[in-house]
This record gives C-alpha cells, sequence and structure tokens, in this order.
C-alpha cells in the first residue's frame, strides 16, 4: 500500500516489510544495524505496539530512560520520577477457545473452570501473565500451563487449532471472534488495568513521535479504547 502512493506520488521506491509477528521493542531495535544494509535508502520505525500488548513494563522504562525510544506503551502506574504518564485506556484480558471447544459456549468463566484445561499462556516476563498468575494464587487455583509464549498472534493460532485455552487482550481477538474462529470469554477474578504513554519527565516528544501517538489515540478511538480515569 505505501510502495504504490509512493509511487502514484512519482517516487519510484521499493517497500519492503521487515516486520516480525510479536515482536518487542527490544526485538526490533536488535535488528535495526543488520537491517540497514547500504542499499537502505530509508527506514520507517514503529515499534511499542507487543510492548502494550504484553505489558513488558521494566523493559519499556528502561529503553525511555535510556533515550534510546521517544516514549513507550506500558501498564500504569509506572513508578519512576524520571518518567512522565498520560492515560490512554483500560485494557482487559479475556479468555478465548476454539470454536469446537467445550467452552465455545460460555460467557463466563471462573479461574477454576478455566485450570480444567491446558492453558497456552505469555511468557513470565509478561505483566499479562504476572497479573493472572496473582489471581490464581489469591484464588488457590493451579492452572495446567501447557506453553509459555512471547507473541500473542502465536497463542491465537494454537488456542484456535484446540490445543487449549488462551488469555489475551480482548481487542487482540476482536476480528477472530467475529469471523468464528475463536471464542472470548469473561475471566471471573482477571482485572482491567490502565495503559498510558511513557515519556522522560521535562522532555518533550520529536514532532514524528508526536504525530504518531496523535494518530494512536485516534485508532483507540476507533476502536472504543479509552480510560476511565
Amino acid at each position: 500500500m505505501l510502495e504504490d502512493a509512493l509511487r502514484q506520488g512519482g517516487i519510484n521506491a521499493r517497500v519492503i516489510d521487515a516486520g516480525v509477528s510479536g515482536d518487542t521493542t527490544a526485538g526490533g531495535l536488535s535488528r535495526v544495524e543488520w537491517s540497514l544494509t547500504p542499499e537502505i535508502d530509508a527506514m520507517i520505525l514503529a515499534l511499542g505496539a507487543n510492548d502494550m500488548l504484553r505489558g513488558l513494563d521494566p523493559e519499556v522504562a528502561r529503553l525511555v530512560l535510556d533515550g534510546r525510544v521517544d516514549f513507550g506503551l506500558a501498564t500504569l502506574p509506572v513508578r519512576e520520577p524520571r518518567l512522565e504518564t498520560r492515560s490512554l485506556f483500560d485494557r482487559q484480558d479475556v479468555g478465548v477457545c476454539g470454536a469446537d471447544h467445550p467452552l465455545r459456549d460460555k460467557q463466563h468463566v471462573s479461574l477454576a473452570a478455566l485450570a480444567e484445561h491446558p492453558l497456552i499462556s505469555l511468557e513470565q516476563s509478561s505483566v499479562s501473565r504476572a497479573l493472572l498468575d496473582r489471581a490464581m494464587a489469591e484464588a488457590d487455583v493451579h492452572p495446567q500451563t501447557a506453553m509459555e509464549l512471547g507473541s500473542i498472534e502465536v497463542i491465537k493460532h494454537i488456542v484456535a487449532a484446540g490445543l487449549g485455552v488462551g488469555i489475551v487482550p480482548e481487542v487482540a481477538v476482536r476480528k477472530d471472534v467475529e469471523s468464528g474462529l475463536l471464542h472470548s470469554f469473561d475471566v471471573d477474578g482477571l482485572p482491567s488495568r490502565e495503559v498510558g504513554l511513557v515519556t522522560r519527565a521535562g522532555e518533550p516528544i520529536s514532532p514524528a513521535a508526536s504525530a504518531f501517538v496523535e494518530t494512536l489515540i485516534r485508532l483507540l478511538g476507533d476502536l472504543g479504547l479509552e480510560s476511565t480515569t
């Protein structure tokens, strides 16, 4: 799409999509140097969406503080005086299963009922996993964790294949639920959380980053995502 738009504007460009599904800010930055080979004239770098979905708050905060990125998206509150935050939206995780799974007709599932099925989970470094583990511990429930993965997209594919149930952001599975590929349900006892923008205190972000943030806010509005605070 971008290549077509550039060529319609008289620019004979070739656009290469080097994105990796499920990648994080740290993963993307680690590939920048070897991706910029001599034949590459320019790079568009957009990072942070998967950090937001997976909730890698310490990693995001460190990258912002080190000046490696202009801003980050993280679960609030972020208790670091050198950082400023701005609330963006409230995120709710949901349970998901395949179209033929025994839970396919359920709208609400308890943590105990969820634990009766193999769990395809995010890895332990994510805030999402930490919140799930805390809720399970408080309910004295012991899940059957079958796999721990770093990619929400991979989790969705495995769950759709009928190999277990997953806990993922509601916004990440809307289209899959609408298409009938997955079924989603509320998990009793699983809290929502506030996601916000994280920047270095007292430092304005670049015009490009500012434009990106405003576009992000518009997209969140189109998805019906907003903060209640």
